[in-house]
């Protein structure tokens, strides 16, 4: 019987990130008992987060290295009002996305860009949480 499989040396494996993720704020407008993110809406920690640009160019940056996929995540990350143009910057180009949120916060805007076209996870698109 032949033998059909060849072992390659490699002395140097390369590291893609095809995944990336990105929790744009850690501000929420829910009160969790079971989160660790209770950083409230208007918390002084929201002029630490990065600017739309530094996002942008992260996801630049990391798509020349080959990510293909996102994770968006917070807090709640509809809180930043540059969410529609910041979600519309990482997914135009994604294979595949998904997004953690409860779900309040989502407008008519917000829905239009989640109907694109393409690949998205099978990984839930939310997740629903009490205020506490």
């Amino acid at each position: 019987m032949q033998d059909y499989t060849k072992f390659k040396e490699i002395d140097i494996i390369p590291r893609l990130p095809l995944r990336g993720n990105l929790d744009i704020t850690y501000r929420c407008n829910n009160n969790c008992l079971h989160c660790w993110l209770r950083v409230p809406p208007k918390g002084p920690e929201k002029q630490n987060e990065l600017s739309t640009d530094e996002i942008k160019t992260i996801v630049d940056e990391a798509r020349k290295l080959g990510c293909r996929e996102w994770a968006i995540s917070g807090g709640e990350p509809m809180l930043r009002p540059d969410f529609p143009e910041i979600f519309d910057y990482i997914t135009k180009k994604s294979g595949s996305y998904s997004i953690n949120t409860n779900g309040t916060l989502i407008t008519p805007e917000i829905a239009e860009l989640m109907k694109r076209k393409g690949k998205k996870n099978d990984r839930p698109l939310w997740c629903y949480c009490r205020d506490t």
